[in-house]
C-alpha cells in the first residue's frame, strides 16, 4: 500500500516550520532537528529510517537467503519481521512519544484475515499499529526525505527471479566497498560555506530536517538558474534545451526538483 503526500493532505509549509504528522493522541511522528541527528549519529539515524521504511523487494537477496520469496510479502509483513530490532534510543527521534517497538506484539484480525502489531502503554491504552496506519508512517518520512518508493519490477519467471537475486548481491557488495563518506558533513559544510546560507555550524543544529533539504536544493536551484541566465548575458544559444522556462525560473518549487542522495544505513 503506497500512500502520497495528498493521501495525507500533508502541508508543505508546515513541514518547512517543522511540523511533524499526527497519526492520533498516542501515535505522532515528529521531524527531527539537524541537531537531533548529530547527537544521535548519522549511521544510526539513517539505520533506522531504513529499518523503518525498507521494502521486501529493495531486500530480496537477504530474504531470500532466508528462505523467503520477497514476493509473497508485503511491505507490511516484512516490518513486521524486523520490529525487534529496532532500538528504543534509535525510534525515539522519529516519535513524540518514546514506544518501544520492541514491545509490540503481532496479532491476526480473523474478520479481515489481515495482521497488526499492538502493546499497551503506560496509560492502559492499546495502541495499534496496521498496514494502513503503516504506510502512513512511511508516506511521512519518505516525504521528508525526499525519498521516492522503489520501482518493483516482478520477474516473469524464477530464472529472471534469481538473476534479479543474483544482482542485488553484486550490488550490496559493490555499496559496502564504498567508502562510508557523511552525507550530512558533506551537505553540512557546502551550506554553511555558501554564502547563501545564513546559519554557522552552531546555528544550523536548530533547523528542522525539511528546512536543510529544501535549503540544500534551493542553493542548488539559484545558481543553476544564475548560470543559464549568464549564459544568455554570454549570447549562449538555449533554443534546443528541453525544460528551459521551468529551470531558468529560480521560484520554482523545490519538492519538483529535488533527487535524494541519502545513504541509508546498511540493514
Amino acid at each position: 500500500m503506497n500512500l502520497t503526500a495528498d493521501d495525507l493532505k500533508l502541508d508543505r509549509l508546515q513541514l518547512y516550520f517543522g511540523s511533524g504528522y499526527q497519526i492520533n493522541d498516542h501515535l505522532i511522528i515528529r521531524q527531527p532537528r539537524v541537531g537531533d541527528i548529530v547527537e544521535l549519529g548519522e549511521n544510526n539515524y539513517f539505520m533506522g529510517l531504513n529499518a523503518i521504511i525498507q521494502t521486501a523487494w529493495e531486500s530480496k537477496a537477504p530474504l531470500w537467503d532466508a528462505g523467503y520469496d520477497w514476493e509473497k510479502l508485503n511491505d507490511f509483513e516484512f516490518f513486521c519481521m524486523r520490529i525487534k530490532a529496532l532500538e528504543p534510543f534509535i525510534t525515539k527521534i522519529f516519535f513524540e512519544r518514546n514506544i518501544d517497538f520492541r514491545q509490540f506484539e503481532l496479532k491476526e484480525n480473523l474478520e479481515t484475515n489481515s495482521i497488526f502489531l499492538e502493546q499497551e502503554l503506560e496509560d492502559g491504552y492499546l495502541l495499534r499499529i496496521d498496514e494502513y496506519i503503516y504506510s502512513k508512517i512511511v508516506c511521512f518520512l519518505r516525504t521528508l526525505h525526499g525519498i521516492s518508493p522503489p520501482v518493483v519490477r516482478h520477474p516473469p519467471n524464477l530464472n529472471v527471479k534469481r538473476l534479479q537475486i543474483e544482482m542485488d548481491k553484486r550490488e550490496q557488495k559493490a555499496r559496502s566497498k564504498k567508502s562510508d563518506d557523511s552525507f550530512l558533513l558533506t551537505s553540512i559544510a557546502a551550506l554553511v560555506a555558501s554564502s547563501e546560507f545564513k546559519y554557522n555550524s552552531t546555528t544550523i543544529k536548530d533547523i528542522p530536517l525539511c528546512e536543510f533539504y529544501m535549503s540544500l536544493d534551493r542553493i542548488q536551484i539559484n545558481r543553476q538558474s544564475q548560470s543559464l541566465l549568464n549564459g544568455m548575458y554570454a549570447n549562449a544559444d538555449f533554443s534546443k534545451m528541453k525544460d528551459f522556462n521551468t529551470i531558468i525560473n529560480w521560484l520554482r518549487p523545490v519538492h519538483k526538483n529535488a533527487q535524494s542522495n541519502l545513504k541509508l544505513g546498511k540493514s
